[in-house]
């Protein structure tokens, strides 16, 4: 049976012994077998043990006992019987054995018969040397799983364990494969696996790889350097067991620093071997750490033929590496730095300290290849894009064929990592020979059969292009997402782009730490606590309890006043040298000086058109400088705020962003700069830039650019921001790692975006881009879905001063339209 088939359900039927104490939840087994964990009379001796390998957190949950621990001990159980009596059938003890068991049993009750089926393995294993290639390592005493099946037989009343797990076994006593390197995934406490970064891969990705890499080429080695149970292993000799294809495979070597996961996986790789006798393959597994093997274990990896290499890394950050073990790695893989330089190309020398483990992994195997060698891995996605993954880029560029890439939109390919992760399978190939690239994009890792099948008509997103394109330090997220019909307009357009830094600077608003106490309602509106009112004789802002906090209030110990505080209007409004026009909200004090509203876009929500105005924004913001003397009124409302205690959250000074500021009460003022243009941080399917006439002041939610030119071409500009062009970058260019979908953008790739170049506008564009701009922030902006194609398309044309095939416009805005529906219901998906 084939280790792709092996957890299908449509093959197994559902009497099978693995699927009756893993699957149903309420078994009377499971139940029995949870009662004799729990009430055994070697119970704390179980638990000893548990301790000794870290698995204390299963002491007082059943739950966790039954999906960790309980298959566990039936699939070691069933092993140990089916590896003992296949291998040892051939010891010459073995019938003498059989027939003292027979007469043991004849005259023995049902759980005696079970414990001395028992002894009669344990006899079997006895007879074994324990430096017999062949021994079944799982079945050695210290193998903690097997001490207590010890403890657990010691007892005649605890044998009925044995009957529980015995009783569908011997009705399939010649199963093919073993069950725990499937099932110790399970079994292994969250705890360890994430001190460890112990990440297991699905046998769907295991098989795909296997069949994807080795029907392209014959290899005679095969190695994976952190083989844990050793399933990338097994599924490479399953493909080549049932394949019809010759194979020249000779050595099968897996390296793990883990000696549990090891001997799993030796024991596991000599009995397939011996249950195919017809491979003439020999097996090595190595107990130790890939980075600090001795000269004889690294001999082994050695081989004058093709050489193939199958990893899933440990997911360990940065910041949990010991920095001692740091140091030695990056001691270690100097001497596969100075391997790629000796072919005098310009790669950087210096590794960045902030990569993961799964990065020292690459440049250590990187440096053990010879050309046409191969590594089939599972990576995380950080590298694409990321500054510390540009050495890894500049790699793969200058001294590999980046074969295939695969992400996948709705479902992670390892549901147990805390990262997203892609499959890259890359050739050891230094020549200069134009080399294609694969790119997939698939819904769930089930659909790694579409690939395999060659049904790419129904995979979502499939292109193939020139490995030149993958520039190393662009962001290869962005060109992998990015369609070919994006990528030939930005061909067409090379000429007439530049960067927005270059004629523009960029800010982002307040991060006040504390928007409750900063953030105000405008006169009429109201935030968390407080309803407030203007004073129009004064000038003062009045704060009134809300009527749905006075209980509240009340119960904390509060005396409630009306009004509750008094904002001075120096706080809450600032002074306007030049006349305002059209403000409902403004204050002419007894010198004459106008002041007008701090007003503070704090939503994107908040706004309904792309011109921000007066009657949209619902909050001011409250900005007390250190430099002046402090009113009454914003004195207490400091000392409210210093003494208020939120349902959700610590006080407002103790708060990690108030604690940094000299007084916790004083925002950092954005300087006295003209914003004119905001661009919102998140972006969900409305890419929209805000034109921001009157200098409103803005939430960190937004970004503020302030261009250095003239108002004509603030108006061009602002076009083509809000361009089906300028979405398809940022569409590009951000991060989708946020809880409902949302693109998250920052400063520098804001920065980034390549917009018309000024210099080429000619004065007709001009006229025309400021008459459309009058039009266009008076509308409401539109999901990208909404966007009126006739409009995009004169746009365009417009600002670049080109004339577009239609087509190519259509083709842009549906593939922009694909590419935020995946991004979205990835994210409903993951919920």
């Amino acid at each position: 049976m084939p280790y792709h088939r092996k957890l299908s359900s449509e093959v197994f039927p559902r009497k099978l012994f693995w699927e009756t104490f893993i699957e149903l939840d309420h078994s009377v087994e499971k139940k029995l077998l949870i009662e004799i964990l729990q009430i055994s009379k070697k119970r704390n001796l179980i638990f000893e043990v548990l301790d000794e390998q870290g698995w204390s957190e299963w002491k007082d949950n059943p739950d966790k006992l039954v999906k960790g621990i309980v298959p566990l001990l039936i699939a070691l159980f069933c092993d140990r019987i089916t590896i003992s009596i296949s291998i040892f059938k051939k010891s010459f003890q073995f019938e003498d054995l059989v027939a003292q068991m027979r007469r043991d049993i004849g005259s023995s009750s049902s759980n005696k018969k079970i414990l001395s089926f028992f002894n009669l393995v344990s006899k079997l294993l006895d007879q074994s040397p324990e430096n017999d290639s062949e021994y079944p390592i799982t079945c050695l005493s210290y193998f903690p799983l097997n001490r207590i099946l010890h403890i657990l037989f010691e007892s005649e009343d605890e044998c009925l364990l044995g009957l529980i797990l015995i009783q569908e076994l011997l009705h399939h006593s010649d199963q093919q494969y073993l069950l725990l390197p499937f099932l110790y995934e399970n079994g292994v406490p969250s705890r360890l696996q994430q001190l460890q970064g112990q990440v297991f891969t699905p046998p769907e990705i295991t098989n795909f790889l296997a069949k994807f890499s080795l029907s392209k080429a014959d290899f005679r080695k095969i190695i994976d350097p952190a083989c844990g149970t050793g399933l990338f292993l097994l599924a490479a000799l399953d493909y080549i067991s049932h394949s019809h294809q010759r194979t020249s495979l000779k050595y099968i070597i897996g390296i793990e620093k883990d000696p549990y996961l090891g001997s799993i996986t030796k024991s596991a790789i000599n009995y397939f071997l011996y249950k195919n006798p017809s491979m003439s393959v020999k097996s090595s597994i190595i107990i130790q750490d890939f980075f600090c093997l001795n000269n004889e274990e690294e001999k082994r990896l050695k081989s004058d033929e093709k050489v193939i290499y199958y990893v899933n890394p440990p997911y360990t950050r940065q910041e949990n590496i010991p920095m001692q073990y740091k140091t030695l790695i990056q001691t270690i893989i100097q001497k596969d730095l100075i391997f790629f330089s000796k072919t005098g190309e310009n790669v950087r020398k210096e590794f960045s300290r902030r990569s993961g483990l799964y990065a020292y992994f690459l440049l250590h195997i990187a440096g053990k290849l010879k050309e046409n060698d191969s590594i089939g891995l599972i990576i995380p996605n950080s590298w694409l894009d990321v500054d510390y993954g540009l050495y890894i880029r500049q790699l793969l560029y200058k001294y590999f064929h980046i074969h295939t890439i695969i992400m996948t939109t709705k479902e992670k390919l390892i549901p147990a990592a805390e990262v997203n992760t892609v499959i890259l399978y890359v050739i050891r190939d230094s020549k200069k020979s134009i080399k294609q690239v694969n790119y997939y994009l698939i819904e769930r890792k089930s659909d790694l059969a579409l690939i395999s099948l060659g049904m790419r008509e129904k995979i979502p997103f499939h292109k193939k292009f020139d490995q030149h394109v993958l520039d190393p330090p662009k962001k290869w997220n962005a060109i992998l997402k990015a369609p070919n019909c994006y990528l030939n307009l930005l061909n067409l357009l090379n000429d007439k782009l530049m960067p927005l830094k270059s004629i523009a600077s960029i800010k982002r608003g307040f991060t006040t730490g504390a928007n409750d106490f900063f953030y105000l309602g405008k006169p009429g509106c109201e935030n968390k606590y407080f309803r407030s009112e203007w004073d129009s004789e004064s000038g003062d802002l009045l704060l009134y309890l809300r009527d749905d906090r006075i209980q509240e209030f009340y119960r904390l110990g509060w005396t409630i006043k009306e009004p509750m505080f008094r904002i001075e209007k120096e706080y809450w409004m600032h002074s306007c040298r030049n006349k305002s026009k059209g403000l409902k909200i403004k204050f002419v004090d007894s010198k004459e000086v106008e002041w007008i509203p701090n007003y503070v876009v704090k939503s994107p929500k908040e706004l309904q058109k792309f011109e921000i105005n007066e009657s949209e924004i619902n909050y001011v913001v409250l900005i007390i400088c250190h430099s002046i003397s402090i009113e009454k009124g914003v004195q207490e409302y400091i000392h409210w705020g210093e003494k208020w205690v939120p349902s959700s959250g610590r006080k407002y000074p103790l708060r990690p962003t108030c604690k940094t500021r000299a007084n916790w009460f004083c925002l950092p003022l954005l300087k006295k700069e003209s914003f004119p243009i905001l661009g919102m941080m998140t972006i969900n399917d409305r890419f929209a830039f805000f034109y921001n006439p009157s200098k409103y002041y803005f939430d960190a939610r937004f970004y503020g650019i302030q261009l250095t030119n003239s108002l004509d071409e603030i108006a061009f500009i602002f076009l083509f921001l809000n361009s089906i062009v300028a979405a398809f970058q940022l569409e590009l260019l951000g991060r989708s790692n946020l809880g409902e979908g949302g693109l998250d953008i920052k400063v520098y790739e804001y920065e980034d975006l390549m917009i018309p170049n000024i210099n080429l506008i000619n004065g007709n564009a001009v006229l025309i881009s400021k008459k459309i701009f009058k039009e266009t922030i008076h509308k409401r902006p539109l999901s990208i879905r909404e966007v009126d194609f006739e409009d995009e398309f004169i746009k365009v044309n417009l600002l670049f001063n080109v004339q577009l095939d239609p087509e190519v416009l259509k083709n842009l805005k549906t593939e922009l339209e694909t590419l935020v529906r995946l991004r979205l219901s990835k994210a409903k998906s993951f919920q």
